[in-house]
């Protein structure tokens, strides 16, 4: 029986969802690109032989990263509007993966992770993806007390506890309980921002608050009240090595998404195509899995591309036919509710 599952959701996933986001590949539109006069600008230098819609989002993500003041790259003079460049990429990102069907959450994924309103449900939720598809589901599952906040036991409220400066769930502050279920983003989140001065208690925590409405709503035009920086978006590029000095939060995340997978029966692959660029998240992957050695592990993926189940068996050293394959989301989750029924899955 499958006791613990582990999914580590992709594009693809928020693609399949009924909010229908665009992937990676699809993010960028050439005709709402060109009205972001400081991103125009900045993509025409970096990448001057394409029109926007053939760049890279990741790529492009990266290259901003590298051209931020704070790295000062190989002695350049600090670009002085590599702030409003960072601001439109976000506010573009922000743009493209936010719904705009008037949807409070995805039928498909509440379906899926239904069994998350449990209190002593195990399934971690491991996601790549900036979009708020997942946090919406979540909530909309999510227990309430009489003042409409999210109850403790529910995973996107744990989430933000995870992200803050708080004792580990009632622990010492290095305790960590191998019972629990966590939903973790490993890339940031359009619903997250931070203090970037390296000096300031709040640049060491994240700030969630889009939907839990106790918590004060954060965006990027408002000031740290402990040193008076502006607030920044936690957007993470696949050079995630250096981000874990830049987020240092991030690194407790990444840790804790080793240890899911590592304790997995089963994990779960929803359209994640594994980038070249994402080499971390690979490493992340493979060395949980290898570092254990089990032999019963279930692999599931979920994907429209029959031959990313080579690339996946490839990666974490199983044969193709050991992984069961689902070409569309729907499909995997009719398989998970009759195994469900049949009691072979918690």
């Amino acid at each position: 029986m499958i006791n613990k599952s582990v999914f580590l959701l992709g594009a693809g996933a928020s693609a399949a969802s009924d909010f229908n986001l665009p992937t990676m590949e699809a993010l960028i539109e050439d005709t709402s690109f060109s009205s972001l006069r400081h991103l125009s600008e900045f993509t025409s230098k970096y990448f001057p032989n394409k029109k926007p819609h053939e760049i890279d989002i990741e790529e492009l993500i990266t290259y901003v990263d590298f051209v931020d003041s704070k790295y000062s790259v190989f002695g350049d003079t600090p670009n002085p509007n590599i702030w409003h460049v960072k601001n439109e990429l976000f506010v573009y990102l922000r743009k493209r993966l936010t719904d705009d069907t008037g949807k409070e959450y995805c039928e498909k994924f509440k379906r899926l992770f239904v069994g998350h309103v449990q209190e002593k449900c195990r399934d971690s939720i491991i996601t790549l993806n900036y979009d708020l598809a997942v946090d919406m589901t979540l909530a909309s599952l999510a227990k309430r007390n009489g003042r409409g906040e999210l109850s403790h036991e529910s995973l996107l409220d744990r989430m933000y506890h995870l992200i803050q400066e708080t004792v580990f769930m009632g622990g010492a502050p290095f305790s960590i309980n191998p019972d629990y279920a966590y939903y973790l983003k490993l890339h940031g989140s359009l619903d997250w921002h931070y203090c970037s001065n390296p000096g300031c208690k709040n640049h060491l925590i994240f700030f969630a608050n889009r939907l839990q409405p106790k918590w004060p709503k954060v965006t990027e035009n408002d000031i740290c009240q402990f040193c008076g920086s502006r607030a920044e978006p936690v957007i993470v590029p696949p050079n995630i090595n250096k981000s874990f000095n830049r987020f240092p939060k991030l690194a407790f995340i990444w840790n804790l998404a080793y240890r899911e997978i590592q304790a997995a029966d089963a994990l779960v692959i929803i359209g994640l195509s594994f980038r070249n660029t994402d080499y971390y998240l690979k490493w992340l992957v493979k060395s949980s899995l290898l570092n254990v050695g089990r032999s019963d592990r279930t692999f599931e993926l979920v994907d429209t591309n029959e031959k990313m189940r080579d690339i996946v068996a490839d990666l974490i050293g199983v044969k193709p036919e050991d992984i069961r394959y689902f070409k569309t989301l729907s499909e995997y989750i009719d398989m998970v509710e009759k195994e469900r029924r049949e009691g072979r899955r918690a």
